[in-house]
């Protein structure tokens, strides 16, 4: 009988990163990854360094600051 199975495998672990919605990052085409902050009535584009993916989240390792406003895409 097969029966499916989901494991979480952590490979190493990061105290400085922040996780947000994997829908919030943008790439473009040479790799470059890159969020949308709202900063008042202006938006401001940051690059970002991801990390790792899990399911719909991803790891951002630098670029963002605790308490900033990431804006997202919706789906």
């Amino acid at each position: 009988m097969n029966v499916p199975a989901q494991a979480e495998i952590v490979l190493s672990a990061t105290i400085n990163s922040i996780v947000i919605p994997e829908r919030c990052v943008m790439t473009d085409p040479g790799g470059r990854t890159w969020v949308r902050l709202k900063e008042g009535f202006d938006t401001k584009y940051r690059p970002v360094d991801v990390g790792v993916l899990q399911k719909d989240k991803i790891q951002i390792r630098s670029g963002l600051d605790k308490g900033e406003t990431v804006m997202c895409r919706m789906r």
